[in-house]
């Protein structure tokens, strides 16, 4: 789930990988992972996953408490050229 608005917030603050606060004016997108709901800026879970996936026993798993999570978010930027 991509966090937009500060009232879906969980409880923590703070990104557990980067240890950054968690603030909805930087243009980092916030995400929560589901069903643990721990926080992360998106550009931070997905480099932490992309290291995680490198070994089969935490592959596709929550940075901070390696419960399995069913879908990774991707965002795709579409560029349009003119």
């Amino acid at each position: 789930m991509i966090i937009l608005y500060k009232e879906q917030l969980p409880t923590n603050s703070i990104c557990s990988i980067s240890g950054l606060v968690l603030d909805l004016s930087t243009n980092l997108l916030i995400y929560a992972v589901s069903p643990c709901y721990h926080t992360f800026y998106y550009k931070f879970l997905i480099q932490s996953i992309l290291i995680q996936n490198k070994n089969i026993y935490s592959y596709n798993r929550c940075p901070q408490c390696f419960q399995i999570i069913e879908k990774i978010p991707i965002l795709i930027h579409k560029n349009v050229f003119t």
